[in-house]
């Protein structure tokens, strides 16, 4: 459990840097501001193109991506 706040703590931070609120990036994302919230806590999954657009909006390299949205997929060796 604790990895995935963690990931979703580093979304938020990015989120932040940028000065976005959670109102600009839900309106990026053309979703309600509620939704936005849900999927950067990790209750929601995001989608591809959700997350593509977030890559781009909040300037994630793809290293990043990786780590914020498909890390926990992976097993742990």
């Amino acid at each position: 459990m604790q990895k995935v706040k963690t990931k979703t703590n580093m979304l938020k931070a990015r989120r932040v840097q940028y000065d976005y609120s959670q109102t600009d990036v839900a309106e990026e994302l053309d979703m309600t501001m509620t939704t936005y919230g849900k999927k950067e806590r990790g209750d929601l999954d995001f989608s591809q193109s959700e997350i593509y657009t977030l890559k781009n909006l909040l300037h994630l390299t793809n290293d990043e991506v990786f780590e914020f949205f498909f890390s926990d997929l992976l097993p742990m060796c």
